[in-house]
């Protein structure tokens, strides 16, 4: 089988697709989150797909880890350079320089691929430690201010990372199961809930519409998170299956190839032997004759 002609048959064929045949529905099915997650199910791919994930998740969290970086530095040189006594601002520093110094050997744990591949519950509880840092750091500030300051003097001081915290639960972290995200960022949604429900706005009027605002906020963010997630997975599934595709092909095609070239020095050693038989009966005759 001549690979160039099958390789230029395949081209011609690709020409010959209409627009109609590219929007069909089969081609729509191919793209959805249940009939891909049945085909990795009937081929038996889970497995395979769980570590490419998780290889692709640690881009994800290495832009985490500079996204925090970004955040706390800007986050202490604006609290610097805007407050005229240092001692006011010296709480947020020393919390935040907490937080960043425990954050640090968490993720370093999580890039740790030989030891999260010989544990694979790893990922999920570095993950859940990672947003329980955040969300008590960022939690702390408030919390500090409620119990130093009398309740008619303090200031209405809200958390101020409850969006970075929330996007870390859905887009930044190593976990593989979006049901085991969700619970993760409600739970964070709700600890800030009730931060901003006993401390922030305790002594406001409109106490009711400001915690129904901020839960629509956060249930945005949420389902944001949510729909990230689900394209996210999609597009990995969709480009995993087109990859192995292409492996398999070019698999394919070596083995033809091989194939080829075993039958052409087949045919030439078939001719080459009935060459030499025939030379070797010439020889024989002549030697009869002579005889």
């Amino acid at each position: 089988m001549d690979v160039e002609l099958v390789t230029r048959a395949s081209l011609s064929s690709l020409q010959k697709v209409d627009d109609g045949r590219i929007v069909s529905p089969n081609s729509l099915d191919e793209w959805t989150w249940s009939s891909l997650r049945k085909q990795f199910k009937y081929k038996n791919l889970e497995k395979l797909y769980t570590i490419y994930q998780r290889r692709l998740q640690y881009g994800y969290l290495s832009i985490f880890v500079l996204l925090q970086l970004v955040l706390g530095f800007a986050y202490c040189l604006t609290l610097i350079l805007t407050t005229v006594n240092m001692e006011e601002c010296l709480p947020d520093l020393v919390v935040y320089c907490i937080v960043g110094a425990l954050l640090c050997p968490v993720i370093a744990l999580s890039f740790r691929s030989k030891i999260i591949a010989k544990n694979t519950y790893l990922p999920v509880m570095l993950s859940w430690l990672i947003v329980v840092l955040l969300v008590i750091g960022d939690l702390a500030v408030p919390l500090y201010y409620t119990l130093t300051y009398t309740s008619e003097g303090m200031p209405p001081i809200r958390p101020a990372y409850a969006t970075h915290a929330l996007l870390a639960c859905y887009v930044f972290l190593p976990i593989t199961k979006n049901s085991h995200a969700f619970v993760l960022g409600l739970t964070a949604t709700m600890c800030y809930l009730t931060t901003l429900s006993l401390i922030t706005y305790s002594n406001t009027s409109d106490y009711i519409a400001k915690i129904i605002t901020d839960a629509i906020y956060f249930a945005c963010v949420n389902g944001l998170g949510l729909y990230f997630r689900f394209m996210n997975e999609v597009v990995i599934r969709r480009s995993f299956l087109d990859r192995r595709k292409c492996v398999e092909s070019t698999l394919r095609l070596n083995y033809e190839k091989d194939q080829e070239g075993y039958l052409q020095v087949h045919r030439r050693t078939q001719k080459v032997s009935a060459t030499k038989r025939w030379q070797a009966k010439q020889v024989r005759r002549l030697h009869r004759k002579r005889k």
